[in-house]
């Protein structure tokens, strides 16, 4: 069984862009089985809300884009999932397939503020 100290080994985080100034870090994918599939998707979902909760967006709100930033990362090519560990966070920000699994869920969330 894949453990979150074996999925740590996979870091330096990838780093998504959850709207302008906020960053949310998350562990990086790779072409996954099914079980590692599901370990990913909880621990990033609870990087995710943290970083929700930490930067004050609406916890529902910040749950449907976690939730749809994952899937669209989940979705991208095998090649793609296993680069992700070691990109730069300027690459990150290059990268258009990356950009437009994150970007596309950006209205999904709101500032309480806003």
């Amino acid at each position: 069984m894949l453990t979150s100290f074996a999925f740590r080994r996979f870091q330096p985080l990838m780093v998504l862009l959850l709207g302008p100034g906020f960053f949310i870090p998350a562990d990086q994918a790779l072409s996954l089985t099914n079980e590692e599939a599901q370990v990913f998707s909880s621990e990033y979902m609870n990087g995710c809300l943290e970083g929700v909760s930490q930067f004050g967006l609406e916890p529902e709100k910040g749950e449907q884009y976690c939730r749809c930033t994952l899937n669209n990362l989940l979705k991208l090519p095998d090649k793609k999932l296993q680069s992700l560990g070691m990109l730069s966070k300027e690459q990150i920000k290059q990268d258009s397939e990356i950009q437009n699994a994150i970007n596309s869920c950006l209205s999904t969330y709101i500032k309480p503020d806003q």
